[in-house]
């Protein structure tokens, strides 16, 4: 049987549709499946705190860590970007060769527990979202996690 609802309850949606239709002015924008459409706030949240507790953990002691968020277009595609950034601490910069790597950790990050694989996971989340994480090595270590954005058209 087939059923179609129409509703602005975006968990609703997610909760029990097999296909998503996302349509304005009568056209049809988006369609797939929810989390393709509406996204996974869960694994999103998950990968945030992942950075915000690595930021927190391995950054200088007594320093702010910045989070942000900002519009940004990879190979065409609009997007969102949510930038982590702290200053260098005890812990180093991570390689930017092995920090997605699965059980990596730097050797100056030793001296705090860790399993090395926050970061790798982190990264495997992003690509499932259908987005990317990346490491920026400039005066501060700076993550940062671009996803696809919700186009609408008018």
């Amino acid at each position: 049987m087939t059923m179609i609802v129409v509703t602005h309850e975006m968990e609703f949606a997610r909760e029990v549709a097999d296909r998503v239709v996302f349509m304005a002015d009568g056209q049809v924008v988006e369609s797939g499946t929810p989390q393709q459409v509406l996204g996974d706030p869960q694994r999103l949240s998950q990968v945030m705190q992942n950075l915000l507790e690595n930021a927190l953990k391995y950054g200088a002691t007594e320093e702010l860590v910045h989070a942000s968020v900002r519009t940004a277009e990879r190979e065409g595609i609009t997007g969102v970007a949510f930038c982590v950034a702290n200053a260098v601490g005890r812990a180093g910069r991570p390689h930017p060769a092995y920090v997605f790597t699965k059980y990596y950790r730097s050797p100056q990050a030793r001296y705090r527990s860790g399993s090395g694989l926050g970061l790798y996971l982190a990264k495997r989340l992003a690509v499932r979202l259908g987005g990317d994480l990346t490491l920026h090595n400039e005066d501060q270590v700076r993550f940062e996690l671009w996803l696809p954005a919700l186009r609408l058209e008018s």
